[in-house]
């Protein structure tokens, strides 16, 4: 009976052992798998930087080392003549990246700046720091070609809540005063909103007759 009892106790404990052993095995495989989780969300929480492809292709770009990284904390000043360029800017980002620039000054900010050492209407200059971006332009014009080239600098979609964008320069303007794209609506008909989506599009490759 005692030799039973004894027999009924080892099988027991192997059991509880084996039970406590699977827990642990299971506890460790969880932490790992939290480790990876945390790690890949961490990894993706800053969208890298993509190559600068402008088109149309600047008259002059210049790439540097080092990254601007645009996120809700970014402060966005601007002249008062360039309001409704700003406003644009604002807009797009909040309805693209869900992005709300920041209203306070801070050390990171983004510059849109009358220049008028710059001759032609359309022309621009943006300049992409690792604190700042400036953009100069001799009116509202160049301003909103110049912010199109910086949203190309963008990916085209993140769930991110930062993104970096490559530090570099342009100086740029038009090769062409008249830049457009026909619509044939003789044999085609659109809607009313497609066409306005069309205007858009066009306009921000820098076209600027319909």
């Amino acid at each position: 009976m005692r030799k039973k009892k004894e027999k009924n106790n080892f099988h027991s404990n192997r059991l509880l052992n084996l039970y406590t052993q699977n827990s642990t095995m299971k506890i460790q495989l969880y932490l790992k798998c939290l480790i990876i989780f945390l790690l890949t969300a961490c990894s993706s929480s800053i969208e890298k930087a993509i190559e600068p492809t402008i088109i149309p292709k600047p008259l002059i770009q210049k790439t540097s080392t080092g990254v601007f990284v645009l996120n809700s904390d970014v402060y966005l000043s601007y002249d008062p003549t360039l309001k409704e360029v700003s406003s644009y800017l604002i807009s797009f980002l909040e309805e693209t990246y869900e992005y709300r620039l920041s209203s306070m000054k801070n050390s990171k900010k983004i510059n849109l700046k009358i220049d008028d050492s710059i001759k032609n209407d359309e022309g621009y200059e943006l300049k992409v720091e690792k604190n700042d971006i400036t953009i100069r332009a001799k009116n509202s014009k160049g301003a909103f070609y110049a912010v199109q080239s910086l949203l190309q600098l963008l990916p085209i979609q993140t769930k991110s809540n930062s993104i970096e964008i490559q530090c570099l320069e342009i100086k740029d303007e038009p090769r062409f005063k008249y830049r457009g794209m026909h619509l044939d609506v003789g044999r085609h008909f659109f809607s009313v909103d497609f066409i306005k989506k069309y205007i858009d599009l066009i306009a921000r490759l820098k076209m600027n007759t319909f």
